[in-house]
């Protein structure tokens, strides 16, 4: 088994080494946007320095550079960060010449991803007609795997347990 030595620095944001496996092959992945928004990263020298960030479902953020941002308004068809929530994006590791060198980089595939489109007001219709957390329960799991991705689906569950007895009155 073989451990890049960037996991051992347990970085808060997603880096070409996490899509590396035990042997050092890289597989490209698939994953699920949930939003985009400026945040204040620390590089390596411990400075702060204000970035895009797009927050990934299961994942660690990933710090977007321009290359990418493009990338990602190209294959999802909209420039606008906000259409760009639960829809979902391969990612790759690719060589690049930076800084004088040559470094893995993560890039965004230039590659469309057609899921099963999720009727989001189906969802939250099935989900708000529970009077119960053990209803709320039951209809949670007449979810397909699709439906119970996608981010408002789950934001609008986690509102509803956080608000619902164990059971109906």
């Amino acid at each position: 088994m073989k451990t890049h030595f960037k996991k051992l620095r347990n970085p808060n944001y997603l880096g070409a080494w996490d899509l590396s496996d035990e042997n050092g092959e890289t597989k490209n992945v698939i994953v699920t946007i949930t939003d985009v928004k400026k945040d204040q990263v620390f590089d390596g020298n411990g400075k702060q320095e204000e970035c895009v960030v797009m927050h990934l479902q299961g994942l660690k953020p990933m710090v977007m550079n321009a290359t990418n941002l493009k990338t990602v308004s190209k294959v999802l068809q909209t420039p606008f960060i906000e259409e760009w929530a639960g829809k979902k994006v391969e990612l790759t590791v690719r060589k690049v010449k930076a800084f004088g060198d040559v470094h893995d980089a993560l890039r965004v595939v230039e590659k469309r991803i057609i899921v099963e489109q999720v009727d989001v007001e189906k969802c939250i219709a099935i989900l708000d007609a529970s009077k119960s957390l053990d209803e709320l329960k039951n209809n949670w799991a007449s979810l397909n795997k699709d439906e119970q991705g996608d981010p408002l689906v789950v934001k609008r569950k986690d509102e509803l347990k956080a608000n619902l007895t164990p059971k109906a009155e």
